[in-house]
């Protein structure tokens, strides 16, 4: 009989062992089952929470920052947040999205590409989309709190799972035109501190104005001086939340003044830096 509370000396006390816990959710933002028969899309946008979609029919493009990825039956992408996404299908799609905010513990992997699911995967994903999809759009208050604790138990494991046994993946740039979207976009986070003109912008990758105006309507569904703006505002946000006062924010990221500041942050946001700071500090 063996007993567990004697050590051999040859053993290796290993000492205190942390578990790799899970991440913990904390809201559910949208849940949508969009059916679509011919050419559709959305325009681009960003958000502070992460954003799932999963093709269960047809094809789709899905730019996601300087990437542009053809998803097709079976495939998943997880967006990360305040990253610029855009959706578009040809000649027609089902997609099952949502959106959701968790702690830190989110696995990284799994915004690295996007993922080609097992059977057993696409299973469990509709599992978990049903249980979502539900909490987010009935009132059920008889179920609403075993929904909660189902989704928050089976929401990690799947995502887990993935993370750790499905290969990402990439594809290569298939045009040009990708390539070219990709350089401008490069150039807009390597310049992320200064506020260029498309003009500048042109000149510096070697292309026309009415060009880039093209590439960002075909992949990005925005304009590229909104696109941007709104890598500008993330940058803004990402320095309020580290604890940088508006002033030193305006400056590093070379606006005139604090007040264009919270002027440019106010029409994007609609609250100055200062509200927009206190309200998610008490969140």
């Amino acid at each position: 009989m063996i007993s567990y509370n004697k050590i051999a000396p040859s053993d290796r006390i290993a000492g205190i062992k942390s578990l790799l816990t899970p991440f913990t959710i904390k809201n559910i933002y949208s849940a949508h089952n969009y059916c679509w028969n011919k050419k559709m899309y959305f325009s681009g946008e960003s958000h502070k929470y992460h954003e799932v979609v999963f093709v269960m029919d047809g094809e789709v493009t899905i730019s996601e920052d300087d990437r542009i990825y053809y998803l097709s039956k079976g495939d998943l992408i997880v967006h990360a947040p305040y990253e610029f996404h855009r959706i578009a299908t040809d000649k027609g799609a089902q997609i099952l999205l949502f959106s959701f905010d968790t702690d830190e513990a989110f696995p990284d992997k799994l915004y690295d590409g996007f993922f080609v699911l097992s059977e057993e995967e696409k299973i469990e994903f509709c599992r978990l989309f049903d249980k979502i999809y539900t909490f987010y759009h009935f009132d059920d208050t008889d179920n609403i709190e075993l929904l909660s604790k189902e989704i928050a138990t089976i929401m990690p494991a799947f995502f887990f799972s993935v993370a750790s046994t499905n290969k990402s993946q990439h594809y290569g740039i298939r045009s040009r035109c990708e390539e070219e979207y990709k350089k401008i976009v490069e150039t807009m986070h390597e310049h992320i501190n200064e506020n260029l003109s498309l003009e500048e912008l042109a000149t510096i990758n070697h292309s026309s104005v009415s060009y880039i105006k093209y590439l960002f309507h075909r992949y990005a569904g925005v304009g590229a001086k909104s696109y941007y703006a709104t890598l500008r505002l993330n940058e803004v946000i990402r320095l309020l939340e580290c604890g940088t006062a508006v002033a030193d924010v305006a400056r590093a990221l070379n606006f005139s003044s604090p007040e264009y500041l919270s002027l440019f942050f106010k029409k994007h946001t609609g609250v100055p830096p200062g509200q927009w700071k206190k309200r998610n500090e008490s969140l």
